[in-house]
Parts: C-alpha cells; sequence; structure tokens
C-alpha cells in the first residue's frame, strides 16, 4: 500500500507504514496535535493494541508524522489511508443506517 512512497528501498522510515497507518487515522478521529499524538502513541494502552505495538514499544519524533503526511501529500494517491478505512466500514455494515447528527453551537449534539 505505501511502496511507492518509498521507491528506491533506501532511506525507508524507522516506524512501519501500518503503524504510521493506524495512527494517523486515530490522530484524525480524536482530533489531536502531533504532540498530543505520539504522547498517545506512547502512553496509552489502547493505542498501543490498535497499532499493534507491544506494551514497552517506545514512542517516535512528532516529526515523524509530519514526514509521512509530506510524502502521502507529494503521492499519486495522497487519500489512501482514509480510503482504506472508508472501504472497511462500508464492507463491515458498521455504520449501515446511522447518520451523522448535526451539532448546535455549542458543540452537543
Amino acid at each position: 500500500m505505501f511502496a511507492d512512497l518509498f521507491p528506491t528501498g533506501r532511506g525507508r522510515p524507522s516506524v512501519p507504514a501500518d503503524v504510521m497507518a493506524t495512527v494517523i487515522t486515530l490522530q484524525a478521529l480524536h482530533g489531536l496535535s502531533d504532540s498530543e499524538t505520539v504522547d498517545a502513541v506512547t502512553f496509552d494502552l489502547r493505542w498501543k493494541a490498535a497499532c499493534g505495538l507491544a506494551i514497552t514499544a517506545g514512542g517516535f519524533h512528532a516529526t515523524t508524522l509530519t514526514y509521512w503526511r509530506r510524502r502521502l501529500a507529494r503521492s499519486d494517491r495522497p487519500n489512501r489511508i482514509f480510503d482504506a478505512v472508508r472501504l472497511v466500514v462500508a464492507e463491515s455494515g458498521v455504520l449501515a443506517g446511522k447518520t451523522r447528527r448535526e451539532l448546535d453551537s455549542n458543540g452537543a449534539r
């Protein structure tokens, strides 16, 4: 899914692509900054489990997220992560028949 981002085989990132895809998805769902996201991956066991990381896994620098977003943005398929999530949601039917309710000015439903 991400081979085109690293065509030479050199300079591959130290954080695996599947982990970064999960982190980017969770970051978008939770609306977190890069530093808040790194803290969540580092200290929140739920995030570690979702990313397939060991409990003892360390974090990574927040600029890693910037690096990945830039590579994705310059690619032919910049929305590939969210397209994959959308496909899984559609195929699973988990949101079938559900609609998004409008928020009032205070953010309440």
